[in-house]
């Protein structure tokens, strides 16, 4: 039962005898309220095969594309991994040939001039001996060891950079089909995303569908229930609640008979569910209370 203060919230009269009345009056209308609820009949829902549904709401093509590409994040973090440490072995490969020709070419380079400088002091030594330092024969010597030493310097040379423009190549066209195998995966992942989107866009609007479809079955099934309900009980429920009205117009008229007709409008300006339970009845009340 709703007491006085909680249902209405009315405000506190400073008349003592008409804010009693009005707290009587609603006590009395929630009694034979109650009491025609307990006589009317009350629909049946249980025919409804209901199953628990989760309700669905498809998300914005933002979060859509969000899902996707959290689901291939994974994937696409692997692959590109796998990508980067294939061509990097390759290329790893290629720089340490190139370090590796270098220090050969500066060996080599330092092995020539070695062995000439070594010669040289070696002829020089010689001639010392036999007192012919500052001969021709010497000079022609010394000149031979020198230009075959920048011969052979200068095929070091050209050897070493034809190698290294070769390695260079290699490592330059390992990076080239690096970049080429990133390119591809980028198609290949953009295929995949527009496809994981389709499909998350697919699957959250066939749940959307079903959801729907479920309810319009339930919706049907309960319009089914309530219009045979309506057929069966219509006339009995609209005779008890118009019994109801009338008896709880005739209570009302029983509880402010004897008050002014200034202490009846205020208990029925303090108390607005007369109004409600009254229906039809409640024009009645006016016209009483303008008499």
């Amino acid at each position: 039962m709703v007491t006085y203060n909680q249902q209405n919230k009315m405000t506190t009269s400073n008349n003592s005898k008409t804010f009693q009345v009005a707290q009587n009056l609603l006590d009395s209308l929630n009694n034979i309220k109650t009491s025609y609820e307990q006589k009317m009949p009350q629909i049946d829902y249980k025919g409804i095969d209901k199953i628990q549904v989760d309700n669905v709401v498809v998300p914005s093509k933002q979060q859509i594309q969000q899902q996707a590409t959290d689901s291939l994040s994974q994937y696409k973090t692997n692959t590109l991994n796998k990508i980067e440490q294939q061509y990097a072995v390759d290329k790893n490969a290629q720089i340490e040939k190139i370090k590796q020709a270098k220090n050969d070419y500066n060996l080599n380079v330092e092995s020539v001039k070695n062995d000439t400088n070594k010669q040289l002091e070696s002829l020089y030594a010689k001639n010392i001996k036999q007192g012919i330092l500052n001969s021709t024969i010497t000079q022609n010597t010394s000149k031979s060891l020198q230009d075959s030493k920048n011969s052979k310097l200068f095929n070091l040379e050209n050897d070493y950079l034809a190698k290294l423009n070769s390695l260079e190549l290699k490592k330059n066209l390992i990076e080239q089909q690096k970049n080429t195998a990133l390119s591809n995966f980028d198609i290949s992942y953009a295929n995949k995303l527009n496809t994981q989107i389709k499909t998350l866009t697919s699957q959250y609007n066939q749940a959307l569908k079903e959801m729907q479809d479920y309810q319009n079955s339930i919706d049907a099934q309960k319009a089914e229930i309530e219009a045979d309900f309506e057929a069966k009980y219509g006339a009995e429920i609209k005779k008890l609640k118009q019994d109801m009205q009338r008896d709880m117009t005739y209570d009302t008229f029983i509880k402010l008979k004897d008050l002014t007709k200034a202490e009846a409008q205020e208990v029925i300006n303090t108390t607005p569910q007369i109004k409600e339970y009254l229906g039809d009845w409640y024009s009645a009340l006016n016209l009483w209370l303008k008499r």
